[in-house]
């Protein structure tokens, strides 16, 4: 989102697009706009929002921050650094407000990997957990890691959804 502030006034900015939606305009001087909404998937057997927007920042010290998208977007904040976006949801980072500072707006959270499969894998990595459920086999990557297909014949197949890292927020220093 964005927005056009009247001549003389102060501005606020536009939140961060999310997976499903656009992010939000500023409302009015000097409050930021929402960011957009994630996508949920439930590929993990648990519905998970993903890839929310993260929030838009007002100007001043009195600004409105503009809040995270669902899905792990940051909130902005007033006077401050943004709020990084959730980590292993590719949120976006909130934006920071006052100008006069000199904190830095909140990291894109980081993105994360998950296979789904009825057929049995592993991994090679503590930070890539397999789990089964009874019917799935269900791997989350949260670092880099190997996959073992193993010796399974035929190897059935498997769903992924695959969410990259989120965007850092933005700030303006006048």
């Amino acid at each position: 989102g964005n927005s056009q502030p009247s001549p003389g006034s102060i501005a606020g900015g536009g939140g961060g697009g999310g997976a499903i939606a656009v992010g939000g305009n500023s409302p009015g001087a000097n409050v930021g706009g929402t960011g957009g909404a994630g996508a949920p998937n439930a590929i993990s057997g648990t519905a998970v929002t993903y890839a929310g927007g993260g929030g838009g920042a007002g100007e001043c010290a009195s600004a409105t921050a503009g809040s995270g998208g669902a899905g792990g977007g940051g909130p902005a904040t007033v006077n401050g650094g943004g709020i990084a976006g959730t980590a292993n949801t590719g949120g976006g980072g909130g934006g920071a407000g006052n100008p006069t500072t000199t904190t830095a707006s909140g990291a894109g959270g980081d993105g994360v990997v998950i296979l789904k499969s009825t057929t049995s894998f592993t991994t090679d990595s503590a930070c890539a957990p397999v789990a089964y459920d009874g019917t799935n086999y269900v791997g989350t990557f949260k670092a880099s890691t190997n996959i073992n297909l193993g010796t399974a014949n035929p190897f059935i197949g498997l769903d992924y959804l695959v969410v990259s890292g989120g965007g850092g927020g933005g700030s303006s220093i006048s």
